[in-house]
């Protein structure tokens, strides 16, 4: 009994591990076949929103952005470089093949407005917040 009493807080402690590092993962990929969606921050200024990205290895050329509504939608492909195309697969870690990752907006947006940069593997997505959803102002009005 002593010994499983001295062992029972160290399996706790290894299955909060794993279950928190299964989470992290979930959380950061959604897989289809061998390809994964990239990793999204949003942040929220008093302009409106910047979206960042994190796609290596795919060029400017294979992102496509997209805004209906409040709703934004990247599309991507991981490329697999042409001369390893020849060689036979051991071991694949790099993701490969297409994504396509869609994030519901907290407001709608100046189309118009939005601005797309990449820089070295790092999509950041600036968009202006819509003057038909910011906050107004009504002045009350004494009688």
């Amino acid at each position: 009994m002593y010994l499983f009493n001295r062992s029972l807080p160290a399996i706790f402690e290894t299955l909060e591990r794993v279950t928190r590092d299964f989470e992290d993962f979930n959380s950061n990929y959604s897989f289809s076949g061998m390809s994964a969606s990239p990793k999204i921050n949003l942040y929220r200024g008093k302009e409106g929103l910047i979206l960042t990205a994190k796609v290596p290895g795919v060029k400017a050329d294979d992102l496509d952005i997209s805004i209906v509504g409040q709703t934004v939608t990247i599309k991507g492909e991981y490329k697999e470089e042409k001369e390893k195309k020849k060689l036979k697969l051991h071991r694949q870690e790099i993701k490969r093949g297409s994504f396509t990752r869609t994030l519901e907006l907290p407001f709608k947006v100046e189309i118009d407005k939005v601005d797309a940069e990449f820089n070295a593997g790092v999509l950041k997505i600036t968009m202006p917040q819509a003057d038909s959803d910011k906050p107004k102002k009504i002045v009350v009005k004494n009688k």
